[in-house]
């Protein structure tokens, strides 16, 4: 009886495994075509790491869901944990000194493409970021890591969903204000000041929040419309007491954005970097490249959708 329990359970095992072998198989087949179909998309792609990884259904909805809010906890629980200790040279000097990690949430990585000129040059401009269609202030963010790093900054974001959260993913960053000043702007920049009509679209992780009356060429979404306030740059740049010359300008304004840098430059502001994307602007790229370089900026790099000029002093 024993024997032929044995047998038994033998043939139970060989069954188990056999089962095993197969499911463990058909997973591996089912993430292979998986990660193909997704390596092929994101080869595909044109724009930044955000916009690549979000052409996926899947990837979509957890980039929406991180937007709400969800991608600040989980850097809270994870990278922000992370530290290193550098220890004094001798027990006399202060307490060691803790180190934490970052990760660069620009697009397609304009921010440590922009700091690696910064520390090889000799940078003495104002360490101000005008961030002009912040969004959340996190993801795709060209003002995030300079704001971790101490620098002051003006994030101009009309939707007042995304200005709240731009707040609550920035303000856990910035020191007291008599080391660091981070100004938020509810409001869109225009041609004019008043009240203009704003599209918000129903898809989260494009950003392509937009004034109607812009040159937006890309059909998408609509959910609803909001009333916005606008500023001229003449407006705002007082407003705000912008110095004439700063560390760096980055305009993601949707069909705009080449409007609003000549109105920049026509008033004499000549910021170190400019970081512009220039999809759905109405000027074709190599006009606004030739009027920058005409005023002192020369390209340096296209990350994503984005050009990145450098002024020459």
């Amino acid at each position: 009886m024993y024997r032929q329990i044995s047998v038994v359970f033998r043939y139970f095992i060989v069954t188990f495994l056999v089962a095993e072998l197969i499911l463990f198989n058909c997973a591996l087949f089912y993430a292979y075509f998986m990660i193909k179909g997704a390596l092929t998309s994101f080869s595909n792609t044109n724009g930044g790491f955000i916009d690549k990884i979000s052409t996926n259904p899947s990837i979509k909805s957890l980039l929406e869901a991180g937007k709400d809010g969800g991608l600040s906890k989980l850097l809270e629980e994870t990278v922000e944990r992370v530290f290193l200790i550098t220890y004094p040279k001798n027990e006399q000097d202060d307490m060691p000194k803790l180190t934490f990690l970052g990760v660069d949430m620009s697009n397609a990585g304009e921010f440590g493409f922009i700091y690696r000129r910064i520390q090889t040059s000799n940078f003495k401009q104002s360490r101000l970021v005008i961030d002009i269609g912040a969004n959340d202030g996190l993801i795709s963010s060209n003002s995030f890591n300079l704001i971790q790093l101490g620098w002051n900054a003006i994030l101009v974001e009309p939707v007042p969903s995304q200005m709240d959260l731009a707040k609550s993913n920035t303000r856990r960053f910035v020191r007291s204000k008599k080391y660091q000043n981070v100004t938020y702007v509810e409001a869109a920049i225009g041609q004019r000041d008043g009240f203009s009509e704003f599209v918000i679209t129903d898809d989260l992780g494009t950003m392509q929040n937009h004034l109607a009356s812009s040159h937006h060429s890309v059909r998408v979404g609509r959910k609803s419309t909001i009333q916005v306030k606008c500023f001229s740059v003449k407006t705002f740049v007082f407003k705000y007491n912008v110095p004439k010359k700063f560390g760096v300008l980055s305009i993601d304004a949707e069909g705009t954005g080449d409007k609003i840098l000549k109105q920049f430059i026509k008033l004499g502001f000549r910021p170190t970097y400019i970081i512009y994307e220039a999809l759905h602007n109405s000027e074709p790229i190599l006009e606004t490249m030739d009027y920058l370089h005409r005023n002192g900026y020369f390209p340096q790099s296209k990350r994503g959708w984005n050009y990145i000029f450098e002024y020459q002093f």
